[in-house]
């Protein structure tokens, strides 16, 4: 963090830093966010945006997998059923 920032926002964010509580940390960083310099806020921003990038992305990768493994399953329902409808005429 930039030098310019109060001692007294940095000590509070420390400590919720070292409590280790990262939701925590994430709520003092928006709540305030205006406290921070300009060049700080837009780390904090940047931050963020990437986060929500990074898990939308997985997100995203996870849908298609699921997909993916359906359309799987429903090729084999669909030959299991073809096999017993040709078992069937049998």
């Amino acid at each position: 963090m930039p030098n310019n920032i109060s001692t007294e926002l940095r000590e509070e964010f420390l400590a919720i830093v070292e409590r280790g509580d990262e939701d925590a940390a994430k709520k003092f960083l928006v709540t305030n966010l205006k406290r921070f310099p300009e060049d700080a806020q837009d780390a904090i921003i940047s931050a963020f945006v990437e986060e929500a990038i990074t898990q939308k992305a997985g997100d995203d990768k996870a849908i298609a997998d699921f997909r993916e493994r359906g359309v799987a399953m429903m090729k084999e329902l669909e030959k299991s059923e073809q096999l017993l409808k040709l078992k069937e005429k049998i």
